[in-house]
């Protein structure tokens, strides 16, 4: 008789495969609820041990799909409910085709076989209309050196199990077939491309009333014939809880075996759903994460990570294996150097899942993909802040940001390991000096800012761009508040890109004394106003305060200060002996004195961001301070082994 230790509870360093069989099995009644029919199979190896795994049903069939720790010939042997064990004398042969899964080491993602995993990829969360295939989507990503993505089970791409758009809805309380062989598509063109990837199960709009609201043509809601009486009972109602876990383990039995399955995501920015928008009730969100995160490794036996999306400072990832923020600020470098998360999670992975500014295309929209790599990278995250706008990427320019970054990672080598440090840099004064909030309709922890010590990434990537009224001042209790030394007379800059459609005021002081005051009346709807409020400053110590009094906030893009900016600024990290930094030059090449705990290091080598030069620098050396010449308008400079 063979051994039934299973490999459950174990994370084998390698599975093999993978492996695909049909049973000889009839069932009746909902063959996607596991009270009625639940399918398994023990998989037993040559070493006696039985490696179960879930069986799945598809077009009148039952399948089960496996990637198992031993290699040879192994017996199938049937499990249904409660039923005793059944031979079917039946054999495969797992061959000697090793698949390696995402785990997670530290703070870090490794492969199965212990080697660094970086994610570096954009989002696919649905097939856009009059847009290019997602398997030519995902063939374009592998072009670009990219190994990352991330799908929805959205109802308008037919995804989604209970709920499409395109095809019927499945009888009420089975899961719809349809949206199942979607799935399929995308998994085989993940494994085709090479490309991991996130599987998202809920978002937010399918149980909200008024973020990207579906919740008033939800099929569950009971306006419409469904069983609940509002998106906030989702989390606690039994048979929602119930029609859940049919999905998760549908979804477990037919591609957990998928190595390019990254992880199963919960939840799309849960913080947008009725539960929290009406009554903050993060106390039930945590605990509806943990039950299903339990339930998940109860039944997926290739122990794929677990996740969820999106707000980094609440308490809802206990059982998830790494924190995954999203956000659209008029920084995503602020935003990501100034990222933190919840205190006792700090050890856990964490990245971006999803970044952009926000809005329409802008001019500069590349430079939210560039700076979601190397803020990223330096700034010590798991992984690349991931851009979301995936319809967007017909610009050249923006493929080429791909194609530079992964080049220049390439040439760096390691990408793990790397942790922020504080750039000790002096340059020439002059250049015009442009602060860009880094946060999106976030808190905004600092406003205070002495704009000579202040104003790096991490700083601003505490300040929301939303100049905040009455409304929510909450968010924003003070005033943007800068300070500095002025050695000539000059002005600033306030943009203010929109205004909420209740009205707003934003006054603006210099040294006290009011200079402005700009009121943005009532409107049917939030409005871009793209106005332009510019105030002179004279000689010597300022301060400058820009309030809004009014109504609802303001959206502030930046402020620009005439003359005050270092010609040179960056951010840096390290990892071991090497050092990185991101360098950008506001005027012609200079020369910068840095101050580096690499003090063997002859040279730095250069890699321009806005094309493919790239040259190898000397440094020269006054006790620990380096000069060091910055050729190029924003590059990165590695220095050491």
């Amino acid at each position: 008789m063979w051994n039934l230790m299973a490999l459950a509870g174990m994370a084998a360093s390698t599975l093999y495969g993978p492996v695909e069989v049909d049973l000889p099995l009839t069932t009746t009644g909902n063959p996607f609820d596991p009270e009625i029919n639940d399918v398994r199979v023990d998989f037993v190896g040559p070493s006696g041990l039985a490696h179960p795994r879930l069986a799945h049903f598809s077009r009148g069939r039952w399948k089960v799909r496996a990637a198992l720790p031993e290699t040879g010939e192994h017996e199938v042997v049937l499990r249904v409910n409660r039923d005793a064990p059944k031979r079917l004398g039946m054999k495969v042969e797992v061959p000697k085709t090793p698949l390696h899964w995402i785990r997670v080491k530290g703070n870090r993602f490794v492969t199965s076989d212990g080697k660094p995993y970086w994610p570096l990829g954009h989002n696919l969360a649905w097939q856009s209309q009059n847009w290019m295939p997602m398997e030519a989507q995902m063939a374009r990503m592998r072009e670009k050196g990219l190994n990352w993505t991330r799908i929805w089970s959205c109802n308008w791409d037919d995804r989604n199990p209970w709920w499409l758009e395109n095809k019927p809805n499945p009888t009420d309380g089975w899961l719809s077939e349809d949206a199942l062989d979607r799935w399929e598509l995308a998994v085989r063109a993940a494994e085709k491309n090479g490309l991991k990837f996130q599987f998202v199960f809920f978002n937010h709009g399918q149980f909200s009333s008024d973020v990207n609201p579906n919740w008033p043509q939800h099929p569950w809601n009971a306006k419409n014939g469904g069983f609940l009486k509002s998106a906030e009972e989702f989390f606690t109602d039994p048979e929602a809880k119930r029609r859940t876990k049919m999905f998760l383990r549908a979804a477990v039995a037919r591609f957990g075996y998928s190595p390019s399955l990254m992880a199963w995501e919960l939840w799309n920015e849960v913080q947008y759903v009725d539960l929290v928008r009406k009554l903050s009730d993060w106390k039930t969100i945590g605990a509806w994460h943990d039950e299903m995160a339990r339930f998940i490794r109860s039944i997926d036996f290739h122990n794929r990570l677990i996740t969820t999306s999106s707000e980094l400072g609440v308490d809802k990832w206990r059982e998830m294996d790494y924190l995954q923020g999203h956000g659209y600020p008029p920084s995503v470098a602020g935003m990501l150097l100034g990222a933190s998360v919840i205190k006792g999670q700090e050890s856990k992975p964490m990245f971006f899942g999803e970044i952009g500014f926000g809005g329409d295309k802008q001019p500069n929209e590349h430079m939210a993909i560039r700076d979601g790599i190397w803020a990223a990278l330096l700034a010590g995250h798991a992984g690349a802040g991931q851009y979301w706008y995936w319809d967007r990427l017909t610009d050249d320019r923006m493929n080429r940001e791909y194609l530079r970054g992964t080049e220049v990672l390439k040439a760096i080598g390691t990408l793990s390991g790397f942790q922020s440090m504080k750039l000790d840099l002096v340059s020439p004064i002059g250049g015009n000096l442009v602060v860009v909030p880094g946060r999106g309709w976030e808190r905004s922890t600092k406003t205070d800012f002495n704009l000579a010590e202040d104003l790096s990434p991490s700083s601003l990537g505490q300040l929301s761009g939303y100049l905040q009224g009455q409304a929510n001042r909450a968010m924003q209790k003070e005033p943007w508040r800068f300070r500095f030394v002025a050695g000539t007379p000059g002005n600033f800059v306030v943009t203010i890109g929109q205004a909420q459609r209740s009205g707003a005021e934003v006054v603006v002081r210099v040294n006290g004394k009011e200079v402005r005051r700009e009121v943005f009346a009532p409107s049917d709807s939030d409005v871009s106003v793209n106005k332009r409020i510019e105030v002179a400053f004279g000689r010597g110590r300022q301060v400058v305060e820009i309030e809004n009094v009014g109504a609802d906030w303001v959206f502030v893009p930046q402020v620009e200060f005439s003359g005050l900016a270092p010609q040179v600024t960056g951010y840096a990290a390290r990892s071991g002996a090497l050092s990185v930094l991101r360098l950008q030059n506001s005027g012609n090449a200079v020369k910068a004195d840095l101050g580096l705990a690499n003090p063997g290091a002859r040279s730095a080598m250069i890699y321009d961001l806005e094309s493919r030069s790239s040259r190898r620098v000397p440094l020269e050396w006054r006790g620990n301070r380096a000069s060091l010449e910055v050729p190029f308008k924003d590059q990165i400079v590695v220095i050491g082994d």
